[in-house]
Parts: structure tokens; C-alpha cells; sequence
């Protein structure tokens, strides 16, 4: 078997994203909003709903009107902050949980999103900081919980995010597949192929038709080279990912035979699937020409 290592390549082992919605299956923290009158709660109940469906840009003009309609409006204002993250406007979205800190019933909840928000740009120190004093408000949120492991994850801090994705599960009541997925990315990332196991199968059980979940499973059996059992499938487009992305998973480990073995049967199995396994074979061809 070759070990190959590859710059830039695209991480194949993928968290559940971290940022808050107010509704869907995602939901995150349950948050009681402040009941609005008139107008205003038609905006906020138009903001959500578009929020819910995705449809950010008409959820943030609904939060937008509110707020023109009442600045305090609070309820507006952190949907407001929600829609530009997921718009990736997150400067305005930063100032607006700013200005929710001050809020009792919004400062554990703003500060956790600042945090996250500062985790997602990589600002470690900053995330931590706001995230400590979110959990300072309220020990409950575990989002928080899941991005302080998630720091210390970057940070090759194993002891402290054992401990945090531990805290996380107990206050994460149903969203432990959340945990236990990411709790399996981390224990790939240190090589403990069998505990990631272990720990995509606990998420799998709560979430059993997750994709990125039931994915990140076959692709931690594939890195013990159960490849035949990481690309077993009911449906034959299913059938057909899951071979390539085993494949490409094996190409990674080096393993150029069985690569190869089930690149070619995801083609075969659905030749309309061809255009991602064809290339991915041509990266191994490459390889195994330059070796």
C-alpha cells in the first residue's frame, strides 16, 4: 500500500454546520422570544417562515421593516442577525448581536452566535472568549459546548474536547447526532478509526437517514478498508456515490487496487454517475503512472 498525503484537497470528513436557524429539522436552541404586537409580528412571523424555507434575502427585508417599524423590536433584530449570516454578511450580523448583549433575555444566546460566528472565521482566541461568556450566562447552550470543542479540536487539544463534546451531549437533547458526528470527525482526525466508528454509528441511531452522517460512516470504514461494507446501498445512485467516494477514500490511504476496483464499479453501476469516479480515476492513473 502507498501512503500518498495531498495539499489542498477537499476535507472529506465534513461537520454538521454550526450556524442557527430558528426552525426545520436543524433547529438549534430553543429561545423565548418577546411577543410583539401589530405589524411588527406579522414581519417577525413572515421573517421566520422565510428563514425556515431558506428564502434569507425575504427574511431579512421582513426583519428589516420590523425594526424600521420598532428599533427594540428585539425578535427582529436577532432574526435579522440570523438571515445575514446565512447571507454571509457577517459584519452586520455581528453588529446586531452586539447590540442584543445588553438584552437579558438575549445576552447568553448573541454571545454564543458572536462566538460561533468567530469561529467560523477561524478567530480562535476571540470565539473562545465570547463562548466562555455565553456559557457564563447560561451552562445549558450546546451549541457553545460544541464550538469550544471544536476550537480545541483545531487545535489538537484532545483531552479538551473529549471533555467539551461531553458536556455538549448532556445538555444537547435531540441533537446528539450533531455531537457524535463531529466527536467522530475528531477521533479521525487523531486516528482512532475505531471510536470514530463507534461514534458515527451512535449519531446514526439518532439520525439515521442523515447523509452527511451515514457518508462520514462509510468513509471511516474505509479507512479500516472495509470497503465492501462502506458501499453497501439499496438504491443504485446511492450505490454509485458511495463507491466513488470509498474509492477516492482508498486512493487517499494509498490502497491504488481497491481504488481503482471500486471506481470502476461505481461506473458501472450507474453510467449516468460517470463524470466524478472518471475523474477521480484519472487522478489515480496519474498517480500510480508516477510512482
Amino acid at each position: 500500500m502507498h501512503m500518498v498525503v495531498f495539499k489542498n484537497t477537499l476535507l472529506l470528513f465534513v461537520t454538521i454546520p454550526l450556524i442557527l436557524i430558528l426552525g426545520g429539522c436543524q433547529t438549534t436552541d430553543t429561545h423565548d422570544y418577546i411577543v410583539q404586537k401589530g405589524d411588527s409580528a406579522s414581519l417577525n412571523r413572515s421573517g421566520i417562515e422565510n428563514l425556515n424555507t431558506q428564502n434569507y434575502e425575504k427574511a431579512a427585508k421582513s426583519f428589516k421593516k420590523s425594526l424600521e417599524l420598532d428599533p427594540e423590536n428585539y425578535e427582529a433584530r436577532f432574526g435579522l442577525a440570523e438571515s445575514q449570516i446565512k447571507l454571509q454578511e457577517y459584519e452586520q450580523a455581528l453588529m446586531n448581536f452586539q447590540m442584543l448583549v445588553p438584552v437579558p433575555a438575549y445576552k447568553a444566546i448573541s454571545l454564543q452566535e458572536i462566538g460561533l460566528l468567530e469561529l467560523r472565521r477561524r478567530n480562535f482566541d476571540v470565539a473562545q472568549e465570547y463562548l466562555e461568556l455565553a456559557l457564563e450566562s447560561d451552562r445549558n447552550l450546546w451549541r457553545t459546548w460544541n464550538g469550544l470543542a471544536q476550537i480545541n479540536a483545531y487545535q489538537y487539544n484532545w483531552e479538551a474536547t473529549d471533555r467539551f463534546y461531553e458536556n455538549a451531549l448532556d445538555t444537547a437533547a435531540g441533537q446528539q447526532h450533531v455531537i457524535y458526528n463531529n466527536m467522530g470527525v475528531s477521533y479521525l482526525a487523531r486516528g482512532n478509526k475505531e471510536d470514530a466508528i463507534v461514534a458515527f454509528n451512535s449519531a446514526l441511531n439518532y439520525a439515521p437517514e442523515l447523509d452527511i452522517v451515514k457518508t462520514n460512516y462509510k468513509l471511516a470504514l474505509a479507512t479500516l478498508s472495509r470497503y465492501d461494507e462502506a458501499t453497501i446501498e439499496s438504491d443504485v445512485h446511492s450505490r454509485a456515490k458511495a463507491l466513488n467516494n470509498v474509492g477516492y477514500a482508498a486512493m487517499l490511504q494509498g490502497d491504488y487496487e481497491e481504488a481503482e476496483r471500486l471506481l470502476l464499479k461505481s461506473i458501472e453501476v450507474s453510467p449516468n454517475f460517470y463524470k466524478t469516479p472518471y475523474r477521480n480515476l484519472q487522478i489515480l492513473h496519474q498517480l500510480m503512472h508516477d510512482e
